[in-house]
């Protein structure tokens, strides 16, 4: 799906709380993992992080990763036992995102800085500039234009933008004893440009 953005989405730092606030909505799961990380390792990871942050973990609206994780089982068996979605995006498309916490080893293994972060990010702000349809009032279908939505560094919007995309949950590294692999969560949500401090 082509957003119309071609630019590099940034997230604005000063979010990333600890602190328990409203809760947001919806939350896009991003995921980065070793190969053969069985889905009870996600699961928990998911379960520790939205506890640990506050958050609900029913506003959980998908999962999102980079494409070369698609086949990954338990990515796919996570999906498949909370009906959730699945977006997948290409290192090109998440390496143009900025992210607070990039990685050069990530960047070595798969084409990007951040898989998890950026995938969060992107899947949350795709969401919420996706074109919309809502009923006339004949109760036939309107499409509502999408809304333009970039998180700055600095808090700020661009003069078309009514909400952003931004980091709840940096990422956290999670492994669990007794299971192989690990998996790295971040979580985005979207918020208006009125509730930005």
């Amino acid at each position: 799906m082509h957003t119309g953005f071609d630019g590099p989405l940034s997230v604005d730092f000063d979010a990333v709380t600890t602190d328990p606030k409203p809760q947001p909505g919806p939350l896009w799961v991003g995921v980065g993992c070793e190969r053969g990380t069985p889905a009870v390792v996600f699961t928990a990871a998911i379960q520790t992080i939205v506890r640990d942050y506050g958050l609900a973990e029913d506003l959980i609206a998908g999962i999102a990763t980079i494409d070369t994780k698609a086949t990954e089982m338990g990515v796919l068996a996570l999906c498949r036992e909370r009906s959730l979605p699945l977006h997948v995006f290409s290192a090109e498309r998440l390496s143009a995102i900025t992210v607070p916490t990039p990685s050069i080893v990530v960047s070595a293994s798969t084409g990007t800085p951040s898989v998890a972060e950026a995938a969060a990010l992107l899947a949350c702000w795709e969401c919420i500039t996706a074109p919309r349809e809502r009923l006339d009032g004949a109760g036939h279908p309107v499409e509502v234009p999408s809304v333009r939505a970039i998180a700055s560094t600095d808090g700020t919007l661009d003069s078309d933008c009514n909400l952003v995309s931004r980091l709840c949950v940096p990422k956290q590294i999670f492994r669990m004893h007794g299971q192989p692999g690990a998996v790295t969560i971040a979580i985005a949500h979207a918020v208006t440009g009125r509730s930005q401090h």
